[in-house]
């Protein structure tokens, strides 16, 4: 759930910039109760709330912070609920016994320095994030750190080592439970329209994806890799097409909530009209449509079971086929563990 549109900073790499709003631009809380509460029904187990940047919810005359939505979604039933952050919220936040209920606090941090951090965050926003993930451990919060590979730390110390390994290996010093890593591609689809040239290329990353798929095979890191895939040949997607053929739509086994009324199941739909369904923020009272245009289900290519490669994304090297960006084989996550994707 994007609860809000409003952030406190704009990332040089934030897909979600163009649509960042100034002002009140939040879902109501009577909406994404009322929305928590049917997709409970249908049967979601697990919730994430982001935006935007989550802990700004409740500035909207009439609606509640976000340690409400958290209580509130626990007691709808969700077994998992998650909330990523930048960080830079007041740490008085953390001693809201409502938000202490929670499974997972994430935070975005997009290096183990400074230096590369704020380039692309600005100002002293790591030293700050850093601060509140540092408090969030003492307090006893689940804390899982996710990471933008970007030019900025997918090269190498003088000594040889991966940038992107002495992250890793940082972020177990501070007693975080997980790392996931977000590589950064041009992908031909909307959401490329982040302001920074942030970006890697393919052939770079599948290097990177290999040696510290590596590491953590071999224990090095001391806590779980989220590692996705992103790319694979013909010949290695043929050898295994349920796990390469993943895909979120495919599977419907998530859903993207906007303020905007947008509901989607592919992430890389953002910023586009297509969409599964909308809905009207009209409090408790809210219905949900099916989409009638432009509905990501029934314009998919997968049918009756078939396996695709990703045919959202365009632009790739030859020999290159595109994967689900939430492909990440051997990932320890709450979600992905219920499908057994793996297996």
């Amino acid at each position: 759930m994007y609860i809000t549109d409003e952030c406190n900073i704009r990332c040089e790499q934030c897909f979600y910039t163009p649509w960042l709003k100034r002002g009140n631009a939040e879902m109501s809380t009577a909406a994404a109760i009322s929305l928590l509460r049917k997709f409970r029904e249908l049967g979601a187990v697990k919730v994430t709330f982001l935006g935007g940047e989550p802990t700004l919810y409740g500035r909207a005359p009439g609606n509640e912070p976000l340690p409400y939505l958290v209580a509130a979604a626990q007691n709808l039933g969700f077994g998992y609920t998650r909330v990523v952050t930048n960080g830079l919220f007041d740490k008085a936040l953390l001693s809201d016994s409502r938000l202490r209920r929670i499974n997972e606090i994430t935070f975005s941090i997009d290096g183990d320095t400074p230096e590369v951090h704020n380039r692309l965050r600005g100002g002293r926003t790591h030293e700050k994030a850093l601060r509140n993930l540092e408090a969030a451990v003492r307090t006893g919060y689940t804390v899982h750190l996710t990471m933008c590979a970007h030019r900025g730390n997918i090269g190498r110390t003088a000594d040889g080592t991966l940038l992107l390994s002495r992250a890793i290996q940082w972020a177990a010093s501070l007693g975080v439970k997980s790392f996931n890593l977000h590589p950064l591609f041009r992908m031909g689809v909307p959401r490329d329209l982040w302001m920074g040239e942030t970006d890697i290329q393919p052939n770079e990353w599948i290097s990177v994806y290999r040696e510290l798929q590596g590491c953590a095979t071999r224990g090095e890191f001391g806590i779980p890799l989220r590692l996705p895939l992103r790319f694979t040949t013909p010949s290695e997607f043929s050898a295994t097409p349920r796990l390469h053929g993943y895909c979120s739509v495919k599977h419907a086994d998530r859903l993207d909530i906007h303020p905007n009324g947008q509901i989607h199941t592919c992430a890389l739909h953002i910023g586009t009209p297509i969409s599964v369904a909308h809905f009207q923020d009209e409090g408790e009272h809210l219905e949900i449509q099916w989409a009638q245009k432009h509905n990501e289900i029934e314009t998919h290519p997968f049918k009756d079971g078939q396996n695709h490669p990703c045919p959202v994304m365009q632009g790739f090297p030859n020999g290159l086929l595109p994967l689900c960006i939430s492909l990440k084989p051997g990932q320890v996550e709450f979600a992905w563990n219920r499908m057994r994707i793996d297996d």
